[in-house]
Formats: structure tokens, sequence, C-alpha cells
């Protein structure tokens, strides 16, 4: 560091200099999204499933999400918090609505089949077990 006064006179100093990154992350969240279990009656989401472009000045190097799982049990909605970070400890969060549904099942009106006689095997195997 160089001070020069009034008179031109200059005096030199050594300073250090320690910088910090206080500015946390801006979190940026999906804002709903639609879950279906599978046939196991599992859902699973991940933060990437979450974040919708996510930035910080000196790059985020964390991502979670309050909730990775969800089952039949769990239909309903639901707010699921976006947490990321970046390498000093900063972290900024959001939240996206969560629904999990069940699939609905079209099912076609009453109707009416002739099977001929010594032919119900095929019925049951056709229609109702399958």
């Amino acid at each position: 560091m160089r001070v020069t006064d009034e008179q031109s006179l200059e005096s030199y100093c050594f300073v250090s200099l320690n910088i910090e990154d206080n500015s946390p992350p801006t979190a940026l969240c999906q804002p709903s999204m639609t879950l279906f279990p599978d046939e196991t009656g599992i859902v699973s989401i991940t933060p990437a499933d979450l974040d919708n472009g996510s930035f910080d000045n000196c790059g985020i190097t964390s991502r979670s999400i309050s909730q990775t799982t969800f089952t039949c049990s769990d239909i309903g909605t639901y707010s699921v918090t976006l947490t990321v970070g970046d390498a000093e400890e900063n972290f900024s969060t959001c939240t996206t609505e969560v629904m999990v549904k069940a699939y609905e099942l079209d099912c076609p009106g009453d109707f009416c089949v002739t099977i001929p006689t010594g032919e119900t095997e095929y019925l049951r195997r056709s229609f109702f077990f399958r």
C-alpha cells in the first residue's frame, strides 16, 4: 500500500487482505410438479428435479432436498424444500409444491359377452386376471 501526502512524500507498507464470500446463492425452484408412484408404489426425486437454474457468484457446491421418496401412502400435496450451498457455507432455499397422485383407471361401462360352453377358462384368463 502506498500513501502520498500533500508534499509528495510517500510511504509504503504491506497489508494482508482476507477476501470472504458472504453472499448466499440464489435458489430457484420449479413452481410445481406432479408425481405418480411406479408399479412398486414408490417414486423418488433428486435435487436436480426441483432445481430451476439456481446460481451463485462463486459456484454452487451442494444441493439437497427435504424429501426424496414418496409412496402410495403419500397421495396428496407436499412442499419440498431445495437447499443450495456454496464453498463458503452460504445457503439459500426455495420450495416446490409436489403433488403425488395415483393413476386413475378408465374402465369401460357394463358389457355383455356370450361365451360358448366350455370356454370359461378363456374368459377368466382374458378379462378378469390380467
